[in-house]
């Protein structure tokens, strides 16, 4: 069994010009650090190895054991995920917060 997930958490928009959209949006990273336990947690109560599973967490402000979520590291993020995942993944599990 292969399980992957990717995660998207986006609480910071640097770029946003003034009278935009909000250029921080409060708790999405947390939301997604949340979520990042809870898989992490399921996958150790179904005693999944690391062979078994994968997990790409973007977010900006980028983690330390993640990846930015600039438009370019998101397309990477999911050519990445289709090409090790096609026909491979048993289980997936997604999650986005942000604008």
């Amino acid at each position: 069994m292969t399980s992957r997930a990717l995660i998207i958490a986006i609480e910071d928009y640097p770029k946003v010009a003034e009278g935009g959209i909000a250029k921080k949006l409060e708790g999405t990273l947390k939301g997604g650090l949340a979520f990042k336990q809870w898989v992490e947690a399921r996958w150790q109560q179904k005693n999944l190895s690391t062979q078994e599973t994968e997990m790409i967490f973007c977010s900006e402000p980028k983690q330390d054991f993640g990846i930015g979520a600039s438009r370019s590291e998101l397309i990477t993020a999911l050519n990445d995920l289709k090409i090790k995942g096609q026909n491979m993944t048993d289980e997936l599990y997604f999650y986005f917060s942000g604008h």
